[in-house]
């Protein structure tokens, strides 16, 4: 009867799977079905959505995300003093909703798919300069006249040669303290 009427049954049943799935599925269909397979840096891709997206985004219907749910998405990384970061979490969820449209028929578009990068991403520096380890020194004895946490702060920058964000936004759930590690 659906293929009489001009339908297609097999995009009939996505399009009814995808409006009640969450954006948490989506994402975790993503990475199980098409990260893990293709891509070398899966786990970067699904750490980015663990950290930046599921936490604000991921109860929210499928059907619902639109253009300026995901805007108000970078508008507060940017605020929480997030750059490049912004930018990586853009492209991942850009590309997650193509998947959503274009693999498995989920959507009918995608809803970020003309957030052109040049309009909303933040600019991203490129860095040539290092630090001697006479300059790694000095900053060292410099941070001990400095109060917690500012001081753990920068020796763990020191140390782990991280980026500023990385440290900053560390979560407990990263540290294996029995181990020493710390899992990003």
């Amino acid at each position: 009867g659906l293929v009489q009427r001009g339908m297609d049954p097999k995009e009939l049943e996505a399009q009814t799977r995808g409006s009640e799935m969450t954006l948490r599925d989506l994402i975790d269909g993503y990475v199980t079905d098409y990260c893990k397979r293709h891509q070398k840096s899966w786990k970067q891709t699904e750490r980015i959505f663990e950290k930046w997206v599921v936490p604000t985004l991921s109860d929210l219907p499928l059907v619902e995300i639109n253009r300026g749910i995901i805007l108000e998405l970078l508008h507060d990384l940017e605020k929480a003093g997030l750059t490049t970061q912004v930018n990586r979490v853009l492209s991942q969820i850009k590309a997650c909703l193509t998947w959503a449209v274009e693999e498995r028929g989920y959507l009918p578009m995608n809803p970020i798919a003309t957030l052109y990068r040049k309009k909303r991403r933040v600019p991203e520096r490129s860095r040539t300069r290092i630090l001697s380890d006479r300059e790694l020194k000095a900053i060292w004895h410099t941070t001990e006249r400095l109060p917690e946490p500012s001081r753990s702060f920068v020796q763990t920058l020191v140390v782990t040669g991280q980026r500023r964000d990385e440290v900053r936004l560390m979560t407990w759930s990263e540290l294996d303290l029995e181990r020493a590690e710390w899992a990003i």
